[in-house]
Protein backbone atom coordinates (compact mmCIF):
# COMPACT_ATOMS: atom_id res chain seq x y z
CA UNK A 1 0.00 0.00 0.00
CA UNK A 2 3.26 2.25 0.20
CA UNK A 3 4.04 3.90 -2.89
CA UNK A 4 7.37 4.24 -1.56
CA UNK A 5 7.98 0.97 -0.56
CA UNK A 6 7.49 -0.78 -4.23
CA UNK A 7 9.92 -2.50 -5.31
CA UNK A 8 10.92 -2.66 -9.13
CA UNK A 9 12.96 -5.12 -11.55
CA UNK A 10 16.51 -4.50 -11.66
CA UNK A 11 17.97 -1.75 -14.17
CA UNK A 12 20.41 0.58 -13.76
CA UNK A 13 20.93 4.47 -15.02
CA UNK A 14 23.72 6.34 -16.42
CA UNK A 15 24.23 10.03 -16.47
CA UNK A 16 26.81 12.04 -18.10
CA UNK A 17 26.04 15.97 -17.18
CA UNK A 18 29.54 16.67 -18.95
CA UNK A 19 28.07 15.57 -22.23
CA UNK A 20 24.33 15.66 -20.86
CA UNK A 21 23.50 12.14 -21.82
CA UNK A 22 21.79 9.44 -20.84
CA UNK A 23 21.46 5.21 -20.73
CA UNK A 24 19.64 2.55 -19.06
CA UNK A 25 20.93 -1.11 -18.78
CA UNK A 26 18.37 -3.18 -18.94
CA UNK A 27 15.05 -2.25 -20.37
CA UNK A 28 12.44 -4.23 -17.78
CA UNK A 29 8.43 -4.62 -17.89
CA UNK A 30 8.64 -1.32 -15.93
CA UNK A 31 10.92 0.84 -18.10
CA UNK A 32 7.96 3.27 -18.30
CA UNK A 33 8.32 4.08 -14.40
CA UNK A 34 12.19 3.63 -14.35
CA UNK A 35 12.54 6.40 -17.45
CA UNK A 36 10.04 8.31 -15.05
CA UNK A 37 12.98 8.05 -11.92
CA UNK A 38 15.86 8.74 -14.32
CA UNK A 39 14.00 11.88 -15.38
CA UNK A 40 13.93 12.56 -11.75
CA UNK A 41 17.26 12.20 -11.13
CA UNK A 42 18.50 13.86 -14.31
CA UNK A 43 17.50 16.35 -16.73
CA UNK A 44 14.44 14.59 -19.30
CA UNK A 45 15.40 17.06 -21.82
CA UNK A 46 18.40 15.02 -22.33
CA UNK A 47 16.68 12.37 -24.03
CA UNK A 48 17.90 8.84 -23.39
CA UNK A 49 21.03 7.98 -25.79
CA UNK A 50 20.87 4.13 -25.55
CA UNK A 51 20.38 1.14 -23.66
CA UNK A 52 22.67 -2.06 -23.16
CA UNK A 53 20.93 -5.31 -22.24
CA UNK A 54 22.37 -7.98 -20.63
CA UNK A 55 20.30 -10.95 -21.50
CA UNK A 56 17.30 -12.40 -23.41
CA UNK A 57 15.30 -13.34 -20.46
CA UNK A 58 12.09 -11.51 -19.97
CA UNK A 59 12.75 -9.39 -16.79
CA UNK A 60 15.54 -7.54 -18.63
CA UNK A 61 14.08 -6.89 -22.25
CA UNK A 62 10.48 -6.55 -22.57
CA UNK A 63 10.35 -3.01 -21.92
CA UNK A 64 11.20 -2.83 -25.32
CA UNK A 65 7.95 -3.06 -26.51
CA UNK A 66 7.45 0.59 -25.03
CA UNK A 67 9.30 2.25 -28.10
CA UNK A 68 7.75 0.82 -30.66
CA UNK A 69 4.98 3.15 -32.45
CA UNK A 70 1.90 2.04 -30.34
CA UNK A 71 3.68 3.57 -27.28
CA UNK A 72 6.69 6.21 -27.80
CA UNK A 73 7.51 6.00 -31.22
CA UNK A 74 11.09 6.07 -30.46
CA UNK A 75 13.70 6.40 -33.48
CA UNK A 76 16.94 4.50 -33.96
CA UNK A 77 17.73 4.67 -30.28
CA UNK A 78 20.92 2.76 -29.96
CA UNK A 79 20.60 -0.86 -28.63
CA UNK A 80 23.63 -2.55 -27.48
CA UNK A 81 23.43 -5.93 -27.42
CA UNK A 82 25.64 -9.76 -27.83
CA UNK A 83 25.59 -11.18 -30.97
CA UNK A 84 23.08 -13.99 -29.86
CA UNK A 85 20.79 -10.88 -28.33
CA UNK A 86 20.97 -9.35 -31.81
CA UNK A 87 19.92 -12.28 -33.57
CA UNK A 88 16.79 -12.84 -31.05
CA UNK A 89 15.87 -9.81 -31.60
CA UNK A 90 16.08 -8.91 -35.11
CA UNK A 91 14.26 -12.84 -35.52
CA UNK A 92 11.32 -12.65 -32.87
CA UNK A 93 8.48 -10.42 -33.19
CA UNK A 94 7.33 -8.22 -31.72
CA UNK A 95 10.96 -7.33 -31.73
CA UNK A 96 12.06 -7.60 -34.44
CA UNK A 97 9.43 -4.54 -35.72
CA UNK A 98 11.26 -2.36 -33.85
CA UNK A 99 14.62 -3.06 -35.67
CA UNK A 100 12.83 -3.08 -39.00
CA UNK A 101 10.74 0.31 -38.20
CA UNK A 102 14.00 2.04 -37.18
CA UNK A 103 13.09 2.47 -33.55
CA UNK A 104 15.99 0.85 -32.12
CA UNK A 105 19.37 0.31 -33.70
CA UNK A 106 21.50 -2.54 -33.31
CA UNK A 107 24.80 -2.28 -32.02
CA UNK A 108 26.98 -5.69 -31.53
CA UNK A 109 28.95 -6.15 -28.56
CA UNK A 110 32.30 -7.33 -28.39
CA UNK A 111 32.79 -9.43 -25.11
CA UNK A 112 35.58 -7.38 -22.99
CA UNK A 113 35.94 -5.02 -25.58
CA UNK A 114 34.47 -1.18 -24.33
CA UNK A 115 31.95 1.04 -25.65
CA UNK A 116 33.00 4.83 -25.43
CA UNK A 117 30.40 6.85 -23.98
CA UNK A 118 32.40 10.21 -23.77
CA UNK A 119 33.96 12.35 -21.51
CA UNK A 120 36.17 9.70 -19.81
CA UNK A 121 32.70 7.36 -19.83
CA UNK A 122 33.02 3.47 -20.89
CA UNK A 123 31.08 0.41 -21.01
CA UNK A 124 32.40 -3.28 -20.96
CA UNK A 125 30.58 -6.25 -21.58
CA UNK A 126 32.01 -8.94 -19.38
CA UNK A 127 30.32 -12.88 -19.86
CA UNK A 128 28.97 -14.56 -17.35
CA UNK A 129 27.78 -18.11 -16.54
CA UNK A 130 23.72 -18.06 -16.52
CA UNK A 131 21.54 -19.64 -18.59
CA UNK A 132 22.19 -18.96 -21.95
CA UNK A 133 19.48 -20.69 -23.95
CA UNK A 134 18.00 -17.74 -26.00
CA UNK A 135 21.58 -15.24 -25.66
CA UNK A 136 24.93 -15.06 -24.12
CA UNK A 137 24.80 -13.08 -20.76
CA UNK A 138 27.07 -10.43 -19.74
CA UNK A 139 27.65 -8.06 -16.77
CA UNK A 140 29.00 -4.52 -17.70
CA UNK A 141 31.56 -2.78 -16.05
CA UNK A 142 31.04 0.74 -15.95
CA UNK A 143 34.21 3.04 -15.83
CA UNK A 144 33.81 6.60 -15.22
CA UNK A 145 36.62 9.67 -15.16
CA UNK A 146 36.91 8.51 -11.14
CA UNK A 147 35.25 5.63 -10.52
CA UNK A 148 34.28 2.00 -11.96
CA UNK A 149 31.13 -0.21 -10.95
CA UNK A 150 29.91 -3.66 -11.74
CA UNK A 151 26.71 -4.07 -13.23
CA UNK A 152 25.65 -7.73 -12.65
CA UNK A 153 22.20 -8.86 -12.32
CA UNK A 154 21.89 -12.70 -13.10
CA UNK A 155 24.66 -15.05 -12.43
CA UNK A 156 24.57 -19.03 -12.05
CA UNK A 157 28.04 -19.93 -10.69
CA UNK A 158 29.91 -17.59 -8.23
CA UNK A 159 33.45 -18.72 -8.55
CA UNK A 160 36.79 -16.48 -7.86
CA UNK A 161 36.52 -14.67 -11.12
CA UNK A 162 33.76 -12.69 -9.45
CA UNK A 163 36.03 -12.07 -6.21
CA UNK A 164 38.42 -9.83 -8.27
CA UNK A 165 36.27 -8.26 -10.36
CA UNK A 166 34.15 -6.80 -6.87
CA UNK A 167 37.58 -6.03 -5.39
CA UNK A 168 38.34 -3.93 -8.81
CA UNK A 169 35.23 -1.66 -9.23
CA UNK A 170 33.98 0.92 -5.99
CA UNK A 171 30.57 -0.64 -6.32
CA UNK A 172 28.36 -3.51 -7.68
CA UNK A 173 25.00 -3.82 -8.56
CA UNK A 174 24.28 -7.45 -7.98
Amino acid sequence: ADPGRRRLPASLGIVDPATRRRWIIDCTPAFPEQLERLDAASDAQWGLAGIFLTHAHMGHYTGLVHLGREVMASHEVPLWVMPRMAEFLSSNQPWASLVEDHNVVLQELTADRRVELGSGLSVRPVPVPHRDELSETVAFEITGPSRRVLWLPDIDVWDERLGSWLADVDGAGL
